[in-house]
């Protein structure tokens, strides 16, 4: 018997046609319309998984056994706005003068995963040019996630992808790297039972009247004699794992064995019928086993419903991706990021009001990096229901709600305390240190604040007041704040 732990679950809605288990729905059938309300509830928790493959192999490694025993250039403006709610970082901000938006080429690399590649959608859609902004190169390229931060230190690239429990880890060795624009949550780490063990999962104990304890003790007493695989491409598998036999008092001495093996392995597994259940890391692994009839029983869902705010079990499954530039750099070219994250924020837009279309567009960068044949369709439930995409709206809640259970201080205080309490990072490192997405995005909702101000007041002709709602309306709040303050 063989237990494969999976990561995330790329899930397409039940039809009469094509029935297929949704995350902790009843078994071999499509959600009713009473336990879809609650399915829809969760599904908070759920927008965040990825096509992680072997990116975050690494991360987190320190912080499994941690978890068990616990400013920027510009010239002066005449009109400048004022900048009060900052941090005092950039509260010295100016915003440049004059209504041109500057040319900018900016060396810059993805990651090769299905969240990490939506910066195609801003090239082949001239996003990137709207603001004044040349990649280099042009077409856009990827790097493997354990080169781009040496690239980005070199010079080589200005702007990299980046994930912040990584950033975690290796903080003492890299502290020039800062985290300027988070993009998306990823969770997704889900024990999937394959179809002839007639699982039962832990939301089903519970609604027969168990504890969480209790019912996460039942799931694991069903493991019991079964060999588990568990991913070896990311370390949050294993941090659900360690988490489930923590929860449930179990230990992996009850299970026939336990396998640490690559997704595309686990698959393998599962299709000769050589596995019991399953912890893969990749949303295309986990749209594989859906479709084999492999069935959810325990998940970091279920750890963030049950769990206090900021547990160590929750937070440790968890993770940011967003875009990393150096201190250096952010010092130098302030406003050439507010410009390339407007893009992103732009991206995104069109991403939740567009998704098939936009989804058509990086499409074929997903299926190359997963080696798995998504369709438009399956490319927009994966988006819709394991990614938890931040856009400019949603950025503050996720800064500022201390209520958020995944929210940056709830995931990262505790993140940072595991890896202090491992020795992998200092005492009085804070996530502040290496992630300044927070402030550049309070100086964003300053800027847009301020050219809603001017454009209520404004005497500029309507040439001028188009240009400036037009770089509003693509969340470029500098240059429509700039373009009507050159013009007052």
């Amino acid at each position: 018997m063989i237990v494969a732990l999976s990561t995330e679950h790329s899930l397409t809605p039940c039809s009469p046609q094509q029935p297929r288990p949704t995350i902790f729905s009843p078994r071999r059938g499509c959600i009713p319309e009473t336990r879809r309300s609650m399915s829809n509830a969760k599904s908070e928790l759920l927008r965040s998984l990825a096509a992680r493959g072997r990116s975050r192999r690494v991360v987190g490694v320190a912080l499994i056994a941690a978890s068990l025993t616990l400013a920027g250039c510009a010239s002066a403006a005449s009109s400048a706005p004022e900048v009060t709610e900052s941090e005092e970082l950039f509260s010295d901000f100016v915003p440049s003068a004059g209504g041109e938006i500057p040319d900018a080429t900016v060396p810059f690399s993805m990651w090769p995963y299905g969240d990490t590649t939506i910066g195609y959608i801003g090239i082949e859609e001239g996003f990137f040019g709207d603001v004044g902004i040349t990649l280099s190169p042009e077409e856009g390229q990827t790097q493997l996630t354990d080169v781009t931060p040496g690239l980005l230190l070199s010079g080589e690239l200005d702007v990299v992808v980046d994930y912040i429990p990584t950033m975690v880890q290796r903080y003492e060795e890299q502290p020039e790297i800062q985290m300027v624009q988070v993009l998306n949550s990823f969770i997704g780490n889900y024990v999937l039972a394959a179809p002839d063990r007639d699982a039962t999962s832990v939301e089903e104990y519970v609604d027969e009247g168990m504890s969480f304890e209790d019912a996460t003790a039942a799931v694991i007493a069903d493991m019991d004699g079964a060999t588990v695989a568990l991913s070896a491409d990311v370390a949050s598998a294993r941090n659900l794992l360690d988490g489930m036999l923590q929860i449930g008092g179990g230990s992996v001495e009850s299970f026939g064995s336990l396998e640490s093996l690559d997704d595309t392995q686990i698959v393998q597994l599962a299709q000769g019928e050589g596995v019991d259940y399953t912890l893969v890391s990749g949303a295309a692994q986990s749209i594989q086993l859906l479709d084999m009839g492999f069935e959810p029983v325990f998940g970091f869902e279920q750890m963030a419903n049950n769990l206090p705010t900021g547990s160590d079990f929750t937070a440790l499954g968890i993770g940011h991706v967003g875009l990393s530039v150096t201190d250096e750099y952010l010092d130098e070219n302030l406003e050439t990021i507010l410009r390339f994250m407007s893009v992103y924020w732009r991206i995104i837009d069109y991403i939740e009001t567009e998704p098939d279309q936009a989804l058509a567009i990086s499409l074929p960068y997903l299926n190359a990096a997963t080696g798995y044949e998504l369709t438009v369709e399956e490319s927009a439930v994966l988006f819709q229901d394991f990614y938890q995409l931040i856009s400019f709206d949603a950025a503050e809640e996720f800064f500022n709600d201390p209520e958020n259970p995944l929210g940056l201080s709830a995931i990262y205080d505790a993140q940072i305390a595991a890896a202090q309490a491992s020795g992998v990072l200092s005492d009085g490192v804070v996530v502040e240190d290496f992630v300044v997405a927070q402030q550049l995005y309070d100086l964003m909702v300053e800027l847009k604040d301020d050219y809603e101000d001017l454009a209520a007041d404004s005497s500029a002709d309507d040439g001028t007041l188009a240009a400036a709602a037009a770089q509003a309306s693509n969340r470029n709040y500098l240059d429509a704040y700039r373009i009507l303050a050159a013009a007052e």
